[in-house]
């Protein structure tokens, strides 16, 4: 879900493409549901580019992707 999307007017994200998102839940054993509408704050539609979710773009030396586990990921928000 993006903040202001609808039917018609949505991003197109194709499979491989990085997104800045949050995580909303993630069930004992089951994969992870995740949004990209503002939780708290100013909701900003990703139409305007000002949208804090949304997908990352950029492939040069400062576009990087790391992989964790999730216990690691857990780890992280608890500090």
């Amino acid at each position: 879900a993006f903040d202001g999307a609808t039917k018609r007017n949505r991003p197109r994200l194709e499979i491989g493409d990085a997104v800045y998102c949050r995580v909303k839940s993630v069930p004992p054993g089951g994969e992870a549901d995740l949004t990209c509408c503002a939780a708290r704050g100013p909701r900003r539609e990703w139409m305007t580019g000002a949208a804090t979710f949304g997908k990352l773009w950029g492939d040069g030396p400062e576009a990087a992707l790391a992989a964790v586990p999730a216990s690691f990921a857990s780890q992280l928000l608890e500090r």
